[in-house]
């Protein structure tokens, strides 16, 4: 829920506004929380639960494959001694 209010916060007030310096941010924020303060609203969680055990399973599965296909390139291409020096990301947008 705090990701979500500084979310907003971001998309309300800082990345519409034009600051000229720290404090002129300092002050928009403190104006929208005092604005969402003055008439708060409950946060409302519509998402079921078992979406959440869904998207996690699909993740990890995800993750799981993304792996095994890195290990299965690595070996394929010789081993880890021709993917030296390649970044993490390089050698996982070669898996794909």
């Amino acid at each position: 829920m705090v990701e979500r209010f500084f979310r907003v916060l971001t998309e309300q007030s800082i990345r519409r506004g034009v600051f000229r310096s720290v404090a002129e941010v300092i002050v928009a924020s403190e104006e929208h929380v005092r604005v969402h303060n003055a008439a708060p609203k409950p946060f409302i969680w519509t998402a079921k639960p078992r979406m959440f055990s869904i998207t996690i399973s699909l993740t990890a599965a995800l993750m799981q494959a993304r792996n095994e296909n890195v290990v299965r390139r690595m070996r394929e291409h010789g081993g880890a001694e021709r993917l030296r020096g390649l970044t993490h990301d390089r050698v996982c947008e070669n898996a794909r």
